[in-house]
């Protein structure tokens, strides 16, 4: 974790988090859609 206080900075590490998160979650639904489809 950094320390900086730049408000921008950390708004722009914030979105990138956030997005980064996002796009994780996004392929964990896919990998267990796919897992259980391929159960079934």
């Amino acid at each position: 974790l950094q320390a900086e206080q730049d408000s921008d900075g950390s708004a722009q590490s914030t979105a990138d988090m956030t997005a980064f998160v996002q796009n994780l979650l996004v392929q964990m639904v896919r990998l267990s859609f796919v897992c259980s489809a391929l159960r079934v």
